[in-house]
């Protein structure tokens, strides 16, 4: 205070202001820009979040109009998730018997084709079986509609009629159907290609 005293009013004012000045700049350069700073880094955060919450509702959308599109298409196996290879199988037979049972039509002959895997889906597989049946026409769409509304996922690869010369309106008819399943085996292998 001695200091102060020794000092004209003009002195201590102006050393007063020049205080008050720099305790203001150190105010703005230490509190005051650091929380401008955050303010717009949250700002930044929050248009990055909502930026991705908008792609987010993008692929939701398309993923259920493609759900739903599948479902129309396959029918409500396709909702289901995907069983182990030897399950997969079992309930493949099960339901193309009862399919081509619900048309009026019987299994002749049931040839296994083998697994493939399925390249967009990691992890799974594709197991078909050819069959082999006769029956007429209208028989066959009714089991055709059957496979789609069975509780197992049942696909159509391949139709082919040949005409029976022994029963007109009779059709030798061959079918490769399958469905998919899930084998470990197969994301493993591409996980470690994808490295």
């Amino acid at each position: 205070m001695n200091f102060l005293s020794r000092m004209s009013a003009r002195d201590r004012r102006a050393v007063v202001i020049g205080c008050c000045v720099l305790l203001g700049l150190l105010l703005v350069r230490f509190a005051l820009m650091p929380l401008l700073e955050s303010w717009g880094q949250t700002r930044d955060r929050i248009a990055s979040s909502d930026s991705r919450l908008r792609q987010l509702q993008a692929k939701t959308t398309r993923y259920l109009l493609a759900r739903e599109r599948l479902l129309e298409n396959y029918g409500p196996g396709a909702a289901k998730p995907l069983e182990e290879v030897q399950a997969a199988q079992i309930n493949l037979v099960q339901a193309i018997s009862d399919a081509l049972k619900a048309g009026g039509l019987s299994l002749q002959g049931l040839q296994p084709q083998g697994q493939k895997p399925v390249k967009e889906l990691p992890g799974a597989v594709q197991v078909s079986f050819q069959v082999k049946t006769s029956g007429q026409l209208a028989q066959l769409a009714r089991s055709l509609e059957a496979m789609r509304k069975a509780p197992t996922l049942i696909i159509a690869e391949q139709v082919s009629a040949a005409g029976n010369d022994k029963t007109p309106g009779q059709l030798e008819l061959t079918l490769v159907l399958s469905t998919l399943a899930s084998d470990p085996k197969y994301a493993i292998s591409r996980l470690g290609a994808a490295r």
